[in-house]
Protein backbone atom coordinates (compact mmCIF):
# COMPACT_ATOMS: atom_id res chain seq x y z
CA UNK A 1 0.00 0.00 0.00
CA UNK A 2 2.87 2.51 0.76
CA UNK A 3 4.63 1.64 -2.28
CA UNK A 4 1.72 2.38 -4.12
CA UNK A 5 1.33 5.81 -2.51
CA UNK A 6 4.84 6.50 -2.88
CA UNK A 7 4.64 5.64 -6.77
CA UNK A 8 1.61 7.70 -7.08
CA UNK A 9 3.36 10.21 -5.25
CA UNK A 10 6.55 10.55 -7.40
CA UNK A 11 4.12 10.12 -10.79
CA UNK A 12 2.12 13.33 -9.93
CA UNK A 13 5.25 15.46 -8.74
CA UNK A 14 7.20 13.99 -12.34
CA UNK A 15 3.90 15.36 -13.91
CA UNK A 16 3.93 18.80 -12.55
CA UNK A 17 7.64 19.16 -13.09
CA UNK A 18 7.14 18.46 -16.64
CA UNK A 19 4.41 20.60 -17.02
CA UNK A 20 5.89 23.73 -16.04
CA UNK A 21 8.51 23.14 -18.54
CA UNK A 22 7.39 24.82 -20.51
CA UNK A 23 7.76 28.53 -19.25
CA UNK A 24 5.39 31.43 -19.55
CA UNK A 25 6.37 34.22 -22.02
CA UNK A 26 4.44 37.33 -22.35
CA UNK A 27 2.43 38.03 -25.42
CA UNK A 28 3.99 41.29 -25.85
CA UNK A 29 7.48 41.23 -27.93
CA UNK A 30 8.45 44.48 -26.83
CA UNK A 31 8.76 43.24 -23.30
CA UNK A 32 11.05 39.60 -24.76
CA UNK A 33 14.20 39.47 -24.36
CA UNK A 34 16.31 38.31 -27.66
CA UNK A 35 16.46 34.85 -26.25
CA UNK A 36 12.93 34.82 -24.86
CA UNK A 37 11.91 36.01 -28.47
CA UNK A 38 12.98 32.61 -30.04
CA UNK A 39 11.77 30.84 -27.27
CA UNK A 40 8.57 32.18 -28.02
CA UNK A 41 8.45 31.74 -31.80
CA UNK A 42 9.56 27.84 -31.16
CA UNK A 43 6.68 27.56 -28.74
CA UNK A 44 4.61 29.11 -31.46
CA UNK A 45 5.39 26.75 -33.90
CA UNK A 46 6.66 30.19 -36.08
CA UNK A 47 3.80 32.47 -36.12
CA UNK A 48 4.34 35.92 -35.32
CA UNK A 49 2.90 38.65 -35.84
CA UNK A 50 4.50 42.13 -35.63
CA UNK A 51 2.17 45.20 -35.72
CA UNK A 52 4.72 47.51 -36.62
CA UNK A 53 8.28 47.99 -37.37
CA UNK A 54 10.04 49.03 -34.05
CA UNK A 55 12.44 45.83 -33.56
CA UNK A 56 15.92 46.02 -32.31
CA UNK A 57 18.34 43.61 -30.45
CA UNK A 58 20.19 45.62 -27.77
CA UNK A 59 21.99 42.90 -26.67
CA UNK A 60 20.35 39.42 -24.40
CA UNK A 61 19.86 41.13 -21.20
CA UNK A 62 17.38 44.36 -22.78
CA UNK A 63 13.55 43.67 -23.85
CA UNK A 64 13.37 44.25 -27.92
CA UNK A 65 10.73 46.86 -27.26
CA UNK A 66 13.65 48.96 -26.34
CA UNK A 67 13.29 51.62 -28.50
CA UNK A 68 9.18 51.93 -28.39
CA UNK A 69 9.63 52.19 -24.25
CA UNK A 70 11.89 55.08 -24.79
CA UNK A 71 9.74 57.10 -27.26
Amino acid sequence: MLKKLAVILIAAALAGVAANAQTKLSPKWEELTASDFRDAIAQSKGVCILPFGILEKHGPHLPLGTDLQSA
